[in-house]
């Protein structure tokens, strides 16, 4: 099978192993942190695992069964599931770099990363949308 990209075909099958998603994501990446409103670097860098990642994957099954069990005892609110998505993310952080917060260097621990995520909506954004995306942990 032929497929066409840019003009070129290729006729060699690929190595599927330089596409392993899972490994990639679960190494890791640092992503660069960017001013909300100008996208400029602002020298802030965070560590994180992507969705393929077996860790993460574990971290949303386990946080999928505890709200199904809660579910079970009553209806979930909206408040509880933001928190599981900031818990999700905090798991999901390796840690970072440059982090300054009222004047005072924050140390990384998964508790100071939700606490981060749940104050700077942005970064959560940000965060969020790397670990989603597979270009962030296979390159170009």
């Amino acid at each position: 099978m032929k497929v066409k990209t840019d003009d070129t075909a290729i006729t060699t099958p690929i190595d599927l192993s330089s596409l392993d998603v899972v490994a990639a994501a679960e190494t890791g990446a640092e992503i660069e942190i960017l001013h909300p409103v100008t996208g400029k670097e602002l020298g802030i860098t965070i560590t994180i695992v992507g969705a393929d990642s077996e860790r993460y994957r574990k971290n949303l099954r386990s946080l999928a069964n505890s709200r199904l069990n809660r579910k079970a005892r009553k209806t979930a609110s909206l408040e509880e599931a933001e928190e599981d998505g900031l818990e999700l993310l905090a798991k999901a952080t390796l840690g970072w770099k440059g982090v300054v917060v009222d004047g005072a260097e924050i140390p990384f621990s998964p508790l100071e990363a939700k606490k981060l995520y749940k104050r700077f909506p942005w970064i959560k954004e940000q965060v969020d949308a790397a670990i989603a995306d597979r270009r962030t942990f296979l390159g170009d």
